[in-house]
């Protein structure tokens, strides 16, 4: 389960697969701003080195921001760490 911000600005608890899709991106996004701060750069920098303006980076930090492959891939690519896609069998299956 989830806390996602609604319109109104008032979190939302989701469930079920939005709710696994929210926490998959936020875990994601969170390691990439790791990443960037461990190498010292900030939002400025990063962008700078991906040819692309600040707010891009300040959006794609975001929680409300669902990147595509594309930029995650241009992103890491800028810190120097590679991108790798894996699919993991589940232990239970899920029934809902």
């Amino acid at each position: 389960m989830v806390k996602k911000k609604s319109d109104d600005n008032e979190y939302v608890l989701i469930n079920g697969i939005e709710g696994k899709q929210l926490r998959v991106r936020k875990e994601m996004i969170d390691r990439l701003v790791t990443y960037r701060k461990t190498l010292g750069m900030t939002q400025k920098d990063l962008a700078d080195k991906m040819g692309v303006s600040r707010p891009n980076i300040s959006r794609f930090e975001s929680e409300d921001y669902n990147p595509t492959i594309d930029m995650i891939v241009k992103v890491a690519d800028s810190m120097g760490y590679d991108v790798k896609i894996e699919f993991v069998e589940r232990k239970t299956v899920d029934t809902k």
